[in-house]
């Protein structure tokens, strides 16, 4: 039996109602008009954290539930966007909620037809100990192109990847001004030696324990996709991100205790509920204390190992 502690329905409670609130604030000023690409950044930005495999799947569940709650088309786009990049179960749980939503009539219409991705070229060049790697991709269809760039240290012990960045689709001319920007002339790369590049890096990061930066959620999948035609194409990715913010639930439960009981008591009765459905409370997995001084001990050695 673990004994790592459980997490109460409380505290799963107020991960659903911040979760859904957070998705609203977003959702609700720029989710009518936005594009398939904004969608798509907003859904990798939120995965790594619900993907992560130290979050109890009842804690996990809030994110999908909250989308499929919405039942509206970028909401739709985002399930679909979880469902195909992200792991079991969290692309499972994406997986129901979509096909729920499809039994209502809502189709993730705008996902299926622009969902893949094509690959124009990429370009490198190399700047003392860093190399560039600079993608630009295409939807099916469109003219417009994304700028996919990440930058990468040769450390002593091997290659890292520690910055990136991905643009919002734009005029061709716009990527080709990107190039120009760059500290050095840059040179094309034969599609397999981008991968075999990226994977490298990525390959010698899990080797020593080296989690990407967290601002490249939403750069490398796409990369993996443009380039492997596969999502997880370059291999399992971990992110180095900050810890959740304990004060959020504490402000969450604080507030909550203020309400009338009668409001109390309607949302701890479906909290129990969904737990006893399940397989019994949810429960922090007994590696997340070891992960969270794996992540410090990360970027530690990202100061001791640059040259």
């Amino acid at each position: 039996m673990s004994s790592s502690p459980a997490i109460s329905p409380l505290e799963v409670e107020a991960i659903r109602e911040t979760t859904a609130q957070n998705l609203a604030e977003v959702l609700d000023e720029h989710g009518a008009h936005a594009d398939l690409a904004w969608l798509e950044r907003g859904a990798l930005m939120l995965l790594p954290a619900f993907d992560d495999p130290d979050m109890p799947d009842e804690a996990r569940q809030a994110l999908p539930d909250a989308l499929e709650e919405r039942a509206d088309g970028p909401a739709a786009t985002m399930l679909a966007a979880l469902r195909d990049y992200g792991r079991a179960p969290l692309a499972r749980m994406a997986g129901a909620a979509l096909e729920r939503l499809a039994q209502r009539g809502m189709e993730a219409t705008a996902w299926d037809e622009g969902r893949e991705l094509a690959l124009d070229e990429v370009r490198h060049c190399h700047v003392g100990d860093r190399e560039l790697m600079l993608a630009t991709v295409r939807r099916t269809g469109e003219n417009s192109v994304q700028a996919a760039l990440v930058e990468l240290e040769h450390w002593e012990s091997g290659p890292v990847v520690v910055g990136g960045m991905l643009t919002d689709p734009a005029p061709a001319a716009e990527a080709s001004a990107l190039l120009d920007s760059q500290p050095a002339e840059m040179t094309r790369l034969e599609r397999d030696d981008a991968v075999v590049t990226l994977q490298d890096a990525l390959e010698h990061m899990a080797g020593y324990d080296v989690a990407l930066p967290g601002e490249l959620c939403p750069v490398v999948p796409i990369l993996a996709r443009a380039l492997t035609g596969d999502a997880h194409g370059l291999g399992e990715l971990h992110y180095d991100l900050p810890d959740a913010d304990e004060r959020a639930v504490e402000a969450w439960m604080t507030d909550f205790n203020a309400r009338p009981r009668a409001e109390r008591d309607r949302v701890v009765g479906p909290a129990m509920d969904r737990m006893v459905a399940g397989a019994g409370p949810a429960r922090r997995p007994s590696s997340a204390g070891a992960r969270r001084a794996k992540r410090k001990a990360t970027r530690t050695a990202r100061k001791r190992n640059r040259r």
